[in-house]
């Protein structure tokens, strides 16, 4: 199992919610639930919001602080890391792995739908710096 797979299922246990109850609550397939606790990485979403409308509908009942939100996002981004990682190189996917800092910078940029030309912006200004 995944460490995000054993965090969701020991959440549903600990709400002592049943395949069945956590499938009404997240409106997802208990073939789903069941998959990602077995340790298939989360889904990256094909629709914009997609992920983000998932990952706080289980914020949402599984009812976590914002600490423990911010430490299922983490995990997330683990889970796409590992799935991803294959076209990236490993020094980089170990650096995302081992900072916070940068996942939750990557994460941020995710969500606000950075362009490319703002992506570039941000290296200048990185490169200006140095």
């Amino acid at each position: 199992m995944s460490k995000l797979g054993d965090y969701l299922k020991s959440l549903r246990k600990e709400k002592g919610y049943s395949l069945r109850d956590a499938e009404k609550y997240l409106g997802v397939s208990r073939t789903f639930i069941c998959d990602l606790e077995n340790g298939a990485p989360f889904p990256s979403g094909n629709k914009k919001g997609e992920k983000k409308n998932l990952v706080q509908q289980y914020i949402k009942v599984y009812e976590l602080d914002e600490k423990q939100a911010e430490e299922f996002k983490l995990m997330i981004d683990e889970s796409l890391l590992g799935k991803s990682s294959n076209n990236i190189s490993a020094d980089v996917v170990n650096y995302l792995k081992t900072n916070q800092v940068v996942q939750q910078v990557l994460r941020k940029a995710i969500e606000s739908d950075l362009s490319e030309d703002e992506w570039n912006k941000f290296l200048e200004r990185i490169n200006n710096q140095q």
